[in-house]
């Protein structure tokens, strides 16, 4: 009983997943021997801290000149044909009704 309690919160954990927009990359624009990251707007970031950009929606690590860096948020896909994407906060969408913006869509998604 307790491994199936296990496989289902595994199941739920990566099915959640698969709702969100999960892309991560890593960069590195620091020369040989260098420890701290530069950002491709050119941020300065020091070795073994975080930088996140709401701008481009991305959280990054920096460790050994390398950033290591995740899209933020999520961008809705297939929505009902009555209902449209709009921006809630940054880097996040909200499903709306496409005839009212400020009443939330009914059906799933």
């Amino acid at each position: 009983m307790f491994s199936n309690v296990i496989l289902n919160a595994v199941f739920l954990m990566l099915s959640l997943v698969t709702i969100a927009d999960g892309y991560c990359f890593r960069m590195s624009y620091a020369g040989p021997g260098i420890k701290d990251c530069i950002t491709q707007n050119e941020v300065h970031v020091e070795n073994g801290t975080f930088y996140t950009s709401y701008e481009n929606c991305i959280s990054c690590y920096c460790n050994s000149g390398f950033l290591s860096c995740c899209l933020l948020g999520i961008t809705l896909g297939d929505l009902h044909p009555d209902c449209k994407a709009v921006e809630d906060v940054p880097c996040w969408e909200k499903a709306v009704m496409k005839n009212n913006e400020n009443e939330p869509c009914p059906y799933p998604y």
